[in-house]
């Protein structure tokens, strides 16, 4: 008999905000010895989240990316040791407070907020088992421009033995290169669980890329955001949607385990012997024609000149002035916020 284990993610209204001018260290009221209280109160509520989370029978639940909301003050070059400052070591405090949770519970977490590792820090997503110790890590491999000023880049896909499954993490921006979550299920992942700040380019995308990239590897995703934070099975359905809603957890549950396979009679089955797609794409896989994914220069970059990260110091500034400055006009009420923030 099949045996489901309860899946959960979180959605989280976090404090930051342009009107909070105290924290937002592109006002103009900005006052740094504010932002510990408001690093607290976001880890507060993220915890205070799992706890409903253990209350609703979670076996694993999933928390948005960033949950301390640290990694604003790593990008604002002005002042750059009010982050290195407040970033912290995994283990440490933090990690000490949800294994707490995931002890009392007895049910998996995995928490995403910015490590530091003597001088480098990281994007970190970190899985707690059922008695709070640390079954493993995952740093953010594919960082956006902005976080390369901030992180060293992860280079390791991680997957986890637990019984609830292999688990994996992939944070934010990985899930738009379809190549990690391959990798990812290409070590036997099952679930991966998804801590992110962003929903794809649109809401549109980002519900077609969950789907696809579940039903394209077989596995379950559990998606943890500040909207549409979702658990979708191995066929790319949307088992559990938190829609729009604040401060909420979802769940499902889930076969992990299940395979991802078709009737006896379907064509695929009958032709090849073998009802489990999942399986059966593994092994039909024309390896020796994909070796294209992984040139660095691939024929399309001929089409590009323009130079990427990571930049000089020197650009890095440059570039900098330009978002200041635009956060400024957010911050003054003269431009539109970024949708995914």
């Amino acid at each position: 008999m099949a045996k489901t284990f309860r899946l959960a993610a979180t959605q989280v209204a976090f404090g930051w905000s342009d009107k909070a001018h105290k924290v937002n260290p592109y006002s103009e009221q900005f006052d740094p010895s504010a932002v510990g209280a408001h690093i607290e109160k976001n880890v507060r509520l993220q915890l205070g989240l799992f706890e409903q989370a253990g209350r609703m029978g979670a076996d694993l639940v999933v928390g948005a990316e960033d949950m301390q909301r640290l990694g604003h003050f790593g990008a604002y070059l002005d002042d750059v040791s009010i982050f290195r400052k407040l970033v912290e070591p995994i283990p440490g405090a933090t990690s000490r407070r949800i294994a707490r949770v995931a002890r009392k519970y007895r049910m998996y977490i995995v928490a995403c907020y910015p490590e530091k590792v003597g001088r480098k820090c990281y994007n970190t997503g970190v899985l707690f088992d059922r008695v709070g110790r640390i079954r493993g890590k995952y740093r953010k491999v594919q960082l956006p421009a902005d976080e390369t000023w901030v992180y060293a880049a992860g280079d390791k896909f991680p997957v986890f033995r637990t019984e609830l499954g292999n688990v994996a993490i992939a944070i934010c921006y990985d899930m738009m290169f379809p190549e990690i979550i391959r990798c990812l299920a290409l070590q036997g992942a099952d679930v991966i669980c998804h801590p992110t700040m962003g929903y794809g380019w649109t809401e549109n995308i980002g519900e077609a890329s969950v789907k696809s990239r579940a039903a394209d590897n077989g596995v379950t995703i559990v998606v943890a955001c500040s909207k549409r934070s979702q658990v979708v099975n191995c066929w790319g359905e949307i088992l559990s949607d938190a829609g729009r809603r604040k401060n909420v957890v979802v769940c499902a549950d889930v076969d992990t385990k299940a395979a991802m396979a078709q009737e006896p009679n379907h064509y695929g089955t009958v032709t090849t012997g073998l009802a489990d797609v999942r399986e059966r794409w593994t092994k039909e896989r024309r390896t020796d024609l994909f070796r294209l994914l992984a040139a660095s220069r691939a024929p399309l970059m001929k089409r590009y000149s323009k130079k990427m990260p990571p930049r000089t110091k020197d650009e890095i500034r440059e570039v900098y002035e330009k978002v200041k400055e635009e956060h400024r006009r957010i911050a003054r009420g003269l431009a539109p916020r970024y949708t995914w923030d």
